[in-house]
Formats: C-alpha cells, sequence, structure tokens
C-alpha cells in the first residue's frame, strides 16, 4: 500500500521518515524531490496504522501530512489535504 507524505523539512533524510514508518511495519521510503516522500507498506493494515498516527506529527521540525497514494487503491481525491501536484507519481 502506498502512501504520499508531504509538508517535509528541507533537511530531512530518508532515515529520519524510516525511524518514524517502520514502527508501523516493514516498508520502504523513498523522497524523489526531497518536497515529499512515498512510503511502500507490505501490509494494508500497516499503511492504515502509520496514517493515522503519523498524519499531523512534527518531523525535522514540520508537521507532515500523510495521505494515501494516487497509486494506492484506497485513493479518494476529495479526502486528502494536499495540493495537487503534478509530479507525483
Amino acid at each position: 500500500m502506498h502512501l504520499f507524505v508531504g509538508n517535509l523539512s528541507k533537511t530531512i533524510r530518508v532515515s529520519d521518515l524510516e525511524v518514524e514508518f517502520e514502527k508501523y511495519g516493514r516498508c520502504k521510503v523513498n523522497i524523489p524531490k526531497g518536497l515529499y516522500a512515498f512510503v511502500d507498506y507490505y501490509n494494508e493494515k500497516d499503511a492504515d496504522d502509520a496514517m493515522k498516527e503519523l498524519n499531523g506529527k512534527e518531523i525535522c521540525g514540520r508537521r507532515i501530512n500523510v495521505a494515501w497514494s494516487k497509486q494506492s487503491d484506497k485513493f479518494d481525491a476529495s479526502k486528502t489535504e494536499r495540493s495537487s501536484n503534478p509530479r507525483e507519481d
């Protein structure tokens, strides 16, 4: 299951996100442009738990936004708070 993570600090590293997101299960973190990230979980429940617990959490001085990625079957544009980003994978 794919999560989108927005509102990242410019100084954030993959390891900063791994520390937080791996608490909820095995996952892979990717920060393609440095402004947002994708977290891929192998288990849907793990992704759901991470999204619920980490959305709004402060990491590296910024409150992150966590939502289902457009790649996810659970993505619903009407429920997302992030702005449209045409470069999102």
